[in-house]
């Protein structure tokens, strides 16, 4: 990372530190509680986006490096393919459960969220994975 990202990045762990000291604020009557959840949520945010580049840079890329002896083969390309393919699959689970909670919470229906987000990860996902066949068959007939 930067300096300019590192340096970023400290008023969000602030931020949700705060945001966790509220909430609990509101959820417990003691003080103490709600200053330990703010304090860890912070904490833990501080120790995973600064804690873990240090980390990755002692310990970095070890299958790329371990199985293929650091070269970029074909199989390398393959294995990594499927990961990011595979990595779309909760991307959509997450983007169509983010739509049906903003669209629940506008139409003030959540069967009106249900379908939508439905649809959202009917349609990311066939973009995603159908899609691409048809294309990639026009591709190589040409």
């Amino acid at each position: 990372m930067t300096v300019i990202a590192d340096l970023a990045l400290l008023p969000f762990a602030l931020a949700l530190g705060i945001g966790l000291f509220v909430g609990a604020e509101g959820i417990f009557d003691d003080g103490a509680v709600s200053i330990a959840a703010g304090a860890i949520g912070a904490g833990l945010a501080l120790a995973l986006w600064y804690g873990l580049p240090q980390l990755r840079k002692r310990f970095p890329a070890p299958y790329h490096r371990i199985v293929y002896a650091g070269e970029n083969t074909e199989d390398m390309y393959r294995v990594g393919s499927a990961l990011v393919t595979g990595a779309t699959l909760p991307l959509g689970l997450g983007l169509a459960g983010d739509v049906y909670v903003v669209i629940g919470k506008i139409s003030g229906s959540f069967a009106v969220g249900a379908v939508t987000g439905g649809l959202a990860f009917v349609l990311l996902t066939g973009l995603w994975y159908l899609y691409p066949d048809p294309a990639i068959v026009a591709h190589r007939s040409k």
